[in-house]
């Protein structure tokens, strides 16, 4: 890569003898003219790598018919938490998101984490009154709601 353009509109950067450089923009600015070896070491130094852990948690019984919401103990740290997705499923064992929409694509529910406790999150569900969860079609209590599928760090 010595000696070549990135972006078109810059000067061609000369490189002394025996060295390869990289000129990304004013090639004039130290910060921005870099041996490939300072370029590797600073990407390296610069990027460390995440771990993502994906945990799935039971809803468990939920007459969503008759209770407009539960909480539920997820056993992760707020603070690692980075995603969360939640998955109904009905008494026929269809699958909705819990925030599915209705057909003035309002939400039929929502979720919110709770601050405390901090070392052991929870997370409340909710339904909205008179939607698409408070039927007959969610009431039955003898089975698991749902997944609640989450992404942290650990």
């Amino acid at each position: 890569m010595a000696n070549k353009k990135l972006f078109s509109g810059n000067p061609m950067v000369t490189s002394p003898l025996g060295t390869k450089r990289i000129a990304i923009g004013d090639d004039s600015i130290e910060t921005q003219n870099m041996t490939l070896s300072a370029l590797k070491t600073w990407i390296t130094g610069t990027t460390a790598p995440v771990t993502l852990c994906t945990k799935s948690v039971c809803i468990g019984n939920w007459n969503m018919c008759g209770t407009p919401g539960v909480n539920v103990s997820l056993g992760v740290c707020l603070c690692q938490i980075r995603s969360v997705d939640v998955i109904i499923r009905s008494d026929s064992c269809e699958m909705f998101p819990l925030i599915y929409p209705n057909d003035n694509m309002e939400f039929a529910g929502y979720w919110k984490l709770c601050c405390t406790p901090k070392t052991n999150a929870v997370i409340a569900l909710s339904r909205k009154a008179n939607y698409f969860f408070a039927q007959s079609a969610f009431n039955c209590t003898s089975w698991n709601r749902g997944w609640i599928t989450l992404s942290y760090i650990p």
